[in-house]
């Protein structure tokens, strides 16, 4: 194709690297429950919530995670963060998961409807919607302090992903605290006994916040949905003082003496910790005022764009030539994006000449 100058143009590609960050995906094989993990953090730039999540179990390719600080939900901003004022009522009386206000709360965070903006709210763009997926535990509450209670609790996805509504955010079971994040465990039916947990469940427990007992309280704790074993008692992750971060069980009045917070949990696609390589793409235009000038290019146009690796992107350029004479349009070029030695590359980089 001739210029009217017989001008010479070159498009040149150049890809500078952002971050490098790659997180290579897990696999495991399907079980009839999930598997307990010393589990990863996903930070707040990974779920567009504002604290950290700590991973505790796997089932297939999903990963069950939990939030590490309790929810908010009194309305008034000098309250926010301070546990004298967050704690909050199982329920109305009842020790039914399904009829709680605590269940009531978990699907008004996670649908980002709670009325006070001064109360936590999931983000409606937050990226952890975007992995989420349906379950069953809303039908699978287990029982707290018992034998049975270590494994009739366990919850499973379901393979569909939801990014809204309810029954997507839960809270743990007296299953999966004992198994997968507690620092002992209370099982009655034998005799009365403290167990310590596995070394992954003590390992999980350390990685969230749960506030202390504060005088004159006895118990403070993280609300499970498992009804307890004597009457008035729901499940909860304890701490007393003697024995913090027990999975035991308190009474549902919020009374005087016993406490506890909400921490929410969600079963998610384990695509969420996979890390993608961000870079920036910049394209420079330049056209080159002689054919035999190698070097001194006349700078045209610029454009910049993110693009990650595995990206696959169409570059199609609309040229002018640089007296406005005539104008040149250029057919689409399909660039792949890949990695290499950690440095973000693009295959089948071209220069593109037009004469």
């Amino acid at each position: 194709m001739k210029t009217p100058l017989g001008k010479k143009i070159t498009f040149l590609l150049i890809l500078s690297l952002l971050t490098a960050s790659l997180v290579a995906p897990i696999t495991t094989l399907a079980t009839s429950v999930p598997t307990p993990v010393d589990g990863r953090i996903l930070p707040p730039n990974l779920t567009g919530d504002t604290v950290n999540w700590v991973e505790i179990a796997q089932y297939d390719n999903y990963s069950l995670i939990v939030r590490s600080s309790y929810l908010n939900w009194y309305p008034q901003p000098n309250k926010y963060n301070d546990p004298m004022w967050q704690y909050v009522p199982y329920s109305g009386g009842t020790t039914s998961y399904a009829a709680s206000s605590l269940y009531t709360r978990i699907n008004s965070w996670f649908n980002g409807t709670n009325p006070s903006q001064y109360a936590d709210n999931l983000k409606h763009d937050a990226r952890i919607r975007q992995y989420s997926m349906e379950n069953n535990a809303k039908l699978v509450p287990g029982t707290a302090s018992t034998k049975a209670g270590l494994t009739n609790g366990f919850s499973t996805p379901s393979y569909k992903q939801r990014g809204t509504g309810n029954d997507v955010a839960f809270v743990l079971s007296f299953s999966e605290s004992a198994n997968f994040i507690s620092s002992h465990s209370f099982v009655r039916g034998r005799m009365p006994t403290t167990d310590v947990s596995s070394t992954i469940a003590v390992a999980n427990y350390q990685k969230i916040k749960i506030p202390p007992v504060q005088a004159p309280y006895h118990a403070s704790g993280a609300w499970l949905r498992s009804p307890g074993d004597i009457t008035g008692t729901v499940g909860a992750i304890s701490q007393e003082l003697n024995y913090r971060g027990r999975a035991f069980q308190q009474y549902i009045p919020y009374s005087q003496f016993e406490r506890a917070y909400m921490y929410p949990a969600l079963w998610v696609d384990k695509g969420i910790f996979e890390v993608k390589v961000k870079a920036t793409l910049t394209i420079e235009h330049k056209l080159q005022d002689s054919i035999r000038d190698l070097v001194n290019f006349t700078p045209h146009k610029k454009t910049t764009h993110d693009v990650y690796v595995g990206d696959k992107i169409i570059i199609k350029s609309h040229i002018e030539t640089i007296d406005g004479y005539d104008d040149y349009i250029f057919e689409p070029e399909e660039l792949e994006i890949t990695a290499g030695n950690n440095t973000a590359v693009i295959k089948y980089l071209k220069e593109i000449f037009v004469e």
